[in-house]
């Protein structure tokens, strides 16, 4: 399945990304997306249940890839001016199923 989200910030507990496609428990997605930043210093935050890896230019920034109960995990990074590769990969077990990811320029 493919389709374009705006953001990553999702609650599918108790449902599925895709009724009828995809499975209420044990899936996985993965979104790739470039955008422009400007250059400086950004907050990467991710709040999941269960697993995620982010990486930005194929560089891994958070990487807690395990069966979990909600948690949030951040990291600062700093990017030169241009174009970045985002790539976010989650991973649903059971129970809860939420992944929120975001980032915000601090310097």
């Amino acid at each position: 399945m493919t389709r374009c989200d705006a953001n990553i910030n999702f609650n599918w507990t108790g449902t599925s990304p895709a009724p009828g496609t995809i499975n209420q428990f044990n899936f996985s997605t993965r979104w790739t997306r470039v955008f422009f930043q400007n250059a400086g210093t950004y907050r990467v935050t991710a709040t999941t249940d269960d697993g995620v890896r982010i990486w930005i230019d194929g560089v891994p920034i958070i990487d807690a890839w395990g069966i979990q109960s909600l948690r949030t995990f951040q990291r600062d990074v700093m990017l030169f001016g241009g174009n970045h590769t985002w790539t976010v990969e989650y991973f649903q077990a059971e129970g809860e199923s939420v992944i929120q990811v975001t980032s915000q320029q601090i310097r």
